[in-house]
């Protein structure tokens, strides 16, 4: 190798690895400069200073440290594994580009950062890779070249360097322990006194999980990330006990039973619907618009004849999933810790019981004209109890007509039985802030 000529073969190896690394992290925060209507050139310099800044002696942000540390800590964990440094160097960079596209795209089109949650869908890649309009033909094509991209990359390296394996394997198995447990350490990072938090806050990680976009601009999208994995559900409140949660569970009950005694209807003998839609909003609510004629006049006249009112929604758009949990549990997401981004993904398939508001009914189905797979809807809705779950895959809705040229089924349905049914309608309307109703 002629790079042994000019230096030692392990300060070589160092030097390629730190420079690379310092690219991945550049790349990504380079990625990640979206919606700020920055051009081409200001996005390299954020991306620029967040490096040098984090490196410059005395800078008030070391940031890039953080990020540094888990792009080493997964190269370290491939080369134990692997013994073959170039392929490792090549699998690491590639990584890291293609988390910094997917970052990229997701604040494109949903303006989240990604999250760990996200990992879940990769169990469906076709459906995935359909939010951005590719096809299953497109990606598998992408693949394929990939694969043959690293294996030419990897043989040209190795005709440049033909050492095969790395080291020997008491070097790779602590390499593997300690890289490990580095990366095992990202789900303490949020937890307040713990060492990873300690470390973190050491390097100036300022965390602001309220708002992912800037965290990863701030501190590091890659660090962001990896921060995420600290995804514990909630801090203990003080008081907390099985015999405090007993005595409120008696209190209430003494309630209830006094109301239910000149209760007439019961709502567990009715007919109850769900129906969340994203696409659904009443434009008249938006100020300075005039809307001729009413564009929802049956739902307008429902509403004069029976309970009705507004909903306060927390989110629109995207990440819909996390209303549906709520608006089911009535448990709001604010109970929980800031790195819990999607309780259907991160808590509801560890719990053992999930009580919600279908536990009144012994008939309950749900509906969802999209694919079962995502935000885990097929294990969430078993847990929850419902006996069917109805998507464009087994068993499949029954109507499945569209609007236009979407790809998405309207779910123009006429129910007949009775039972309590949740619908997800497509996106397809301007204005989204959601009236919600239980008829």
């Amino acid at each position: 190798m002629l790079a042994s000529i000019f230096f030692p073969r392990w300060l070589f190896y160092g030097l390629i690895t730190l420079i690379f690394s310092l690219f991945d992290v550049f790349f990504v925060q380079f990625m990640i400069q979206v919606g700020m209507g920055q051009n081409l050139t200001q996005k390299i310099e954020a991306a620029t200073n967040f490096i040098i800044g984090g490196l410059t002696p005395g800078s008030q942000t070391h940031q890039v440290v953080l990020n540094l540390i888990f792009v080493f800590a997964i190269f370290g964990v491939i080369l134990a594994v692997t013994n073959r440094f170039w392929l490792t160097f090549i699998l690491n960079n590639l990584i890291f580009i293609v988390f910094g596209i997917a970052d990229q795209q997701k604040l494109v089109y949903r303006n989240e950062a990604i999250l760990p949650s996200d990992l879940s869908q990769l169990s469906n890649p076709f459906a995935l890779v359909s939010f951005i309009g590719m096809s299953a033909f497109e990606l598998i094509a992408i693949f394929i070249a990939g694969i043959l991209a690293v294996t030419v990359l990897y043989f040209l390296f190795r005709r440049f360097d033909s050492r095969i394996k790395f080291t020997k394997w008491y070097i790779r198995l602590p390499l593997f322990l300690i890289c490990g447990l580095v990366l095992f350490s990202a789900q303490d990072l949020y937890t307040p006194g713990t060492i990873p938090n300690k470390v973190a806050l050491h390097f100036d990680d300022t965390p602001k999980p309220w708002d992912t976009n800037l965290d990863q601009r701030d501190n590091g999208a890659i660090y962001s990330f990896m921060r995420f994995f600290d995804d514990k559900v909630m801090t203990m409140p003080s008081g907390y006990s099985k015999a405090a949660i007993e005595k409120i569970d008696k209190k209430y009950s003494k309630i209830a039973k006094k109301i239910n005694k000149t209760r007439k209807n019961y709502l567990n003998q009715q007919t109850v619907i769900y129906i969340l839609s994203e696409s659904f909003s009443d434009p008249r609510r938006v100020p300075g618009l005039t809307v001729n004629p009413d564009p929802i006049p049956k739902i307008r006249s429902l509403k004069t004849k029976t309970t009705s009112g507004l909903m306060l929604s927390s989110g629109y758009g995207g990440g819909t999933a996390n209303l549906e949990y709520q608006a089911l549990t009535g448990l709001s997401l604010t109970n929980f810790l800031a790195t819990l981004t999607s309780p259907y993904v991160q808590l509801v398939p560890g719990s053992s019981y999930v009580p919600n508001v279908s536990n009144s009914w012994s008939i309950k189905n749900a509906i969802h004209p999209y694919l079962p797979l995502v935000y885990d809807r097929s294990t969430v809705y078993k847990k929850m109890g419902f006996q069917h779950f109805y998507s464009l895959y087994s068993p499949k809705v029954k109507y499945s007509s569209r609007i236009g040229k979407t790809p998405t089924p309207a779910m123009n349905l006429l129910i007949k039985i009775s039972f309590c049914s949740l619908i997800k309608l497509p996106n397809r309307n301007l204005f989204r802030r959601r009236p919600f109703k239980i008829i």
